[in-house]
C-alpha cells in the first residue's frame, strides 16, 4: 500500500515537470525550484 502511494507521488510529480517543461520553461526553471 505504502509503495503505491509512492509511485501515485512519483507520477504526479513527473507530470507536473512534464508540464513545466510544456510551458516552455525547460530544465532550468523547475529545476531551480527543486533546488534553491
Amino acid at each position: 500500500m505504502c509503495e503505491a502511494r509512492g509511485l501515485r507521488v512519483l507520477e504526479l510529480h513527473r507530470a507536473s515537470v512534464m508540464n513545466i517543461d510544456l510551458q516552455g520553461l525547460q530544465g532550468e526553471g523547475w529545476w531551480a525550484h527543486l533546488n534553491p
